[in-house]
């Protein structure tokens, strides 16, 4: 009993840079995003809850910070749903390690809808499967390959305006 909990734990552990990444995703601030993991943590340490059969361990804990951010929101705010002006991800501030190009991705990928950013973070930014981007975000395979499209065209389109500027 006691190594199949310590597996468990290293499978939670590991999850914990793709779980920031994602939050990171969803919020666009740093200062919301780790709040966010730690508050899922909280819920999956306190043992209350536990995997759906045929979810995996990184695809439920991913399911927990989507549905924490959803949770945290606040009804008929915008801040869910687009990057904040103000965003300290988005804006790419100097000195965060970040280059331009960077914070002009970040920017772009901002400027997406709540629901096409994620599917962005999830099936490309850390190559989560689409089934598994389908349990994640709670809809069918099929609307998760058409939001991935329709973000991606967006993108392409925003980041060769950024390359044609002077």
């Amino acid at each position: 009993m006691r190594k199949r909990d310590r597996s468990g734990t290293d499978a939670v552990a590991e999850a914990i840079p793709s779980l920031r990444a994602f939050a990171l995703g969803l919020c666009l601030d740093l200062q919301e995003g780790d709040p966010l993991v730690e508050e899922t943590l909280e819920v999956v340490l306190s043992g209350n809850e536990s995997a759906p059969s045929g979810m995996g361990c990184k695809t439920w804990l991913l399911f927990l910070v989507r549905r924490t951010f959803y949770r945290r929101a606040k009804p008929g705010s915008t801040r869910s749903r687009t990057a904040r002006s103000g965003s300290k991800v988005a804006g790419g501030t100097a000195g965060n390690g970040f280059s331009l190009a960077s914070a002009q991705i970040l920017a772009a990928l901002g400027r997406l809808p709540l629901h096409h950013r994620e599917v962005v973070v999830l099936a490309v930014m850390l190559g989560e499967r689409y089934e598994d981007a389908s349990m994640i975000c709670a809809c069918p395979m099929g609307t998760v390959k058409s939001r991935l499209n329709r973000a991606r065209r967006r993108l392409g389109r925003e980041l060769a305006l950024f390359q044609q500027r002077p």
